[in-house]
Order: structure tokens, then C-alpha cells, then sequence
């Protein structure tokens, strides 16, 4: 039996519910299926924070499924996006990302 993956554009439905959740019941739901770890566990620290979640928190949300399931690796070094409008694409504003604390741009001084 063959199981499909689900692609990004519905996993971005179950992300986007999932994380409504967790901002307005301070939980969960029981179906986060194919989301990655990395995003389930941004999602569950909004939830441990509700109801105040920080926005800084909730953006590390989205990066986490943009890194996992969108394939935006540089999110992983913290910097911003090679293509500033990538985020419309996304469904999000296409604002640049900031680069204080980029990995890639070695230690700050």
C-alpha cells in the first residue's frame, strides 16, 4: 500500500488550524498529521504561553514549518529569505526577514 505525502498546500491548512488552537485554546489538537517535529513543537510552546503568546513565538511557528515542509533552509540559520517576496507566495506579508543573530554571518561583535 502506497501512502501519500501530504503536500505543502494542505499541510499548511492543518498548520494554520492546529496553530489556531493552540493561540486561542492553549492546546492542541489530537491531528497534527504530517507536520514535522520541529513544527509541532513550536506550536506546543504557543500553546504553553496562551493566552499571551509572543509574537516572537508564534513567527518561530511559522519558520518551523517553512524550514520542514516549505524547504527554506536559511530559516534554519536564523537569516533572511534569498527572495524577500517568497512570503506572499506564503500566504504571509513579504516583509525581509532580519538578520540579528545569523549563523551564517558568524558571532556578532
Amino acid at each position: 500500500m502506497v501512502v501519500d505525502t501530504p503536500t505543502p498546500d494542505p499541510l499548511r491548512g492543518v498548520f494554520q488550524d492546529v496553530l489556531h488552537g493552540a493561540l486561542t485554546r492553549g492546546r492542541m489538537t489530537a491531528d497534527v498529521s504530517g507536520l514535522g517535529p520541529g513544527t509541532v513543537a513550536a506550536i506546543a510552546a504557543v500553546a504553553s504561553e496562551h493566552p499571551d503568546a509572543d509574537a516572537a513565538v508564534i513567527a518561530a511557528a511559522y519558520d518551523a514549518f517553512d524550514r520542514e515542509h516549505l524547504g527554506l533552509a536559511d530559516l534554519e540559520m536564523g537569516c533572511e529569505a534569498p527572495d524577500p517576496s517568497a512570503g506572499a507566495s506564503l500566504g504571509r506579508p513579504s516583509a525581509p526577514r532580519m538578520r540579528i543573530g545569523c549563523k551564517a554571518d558568524g558571532p556578532l561583535t
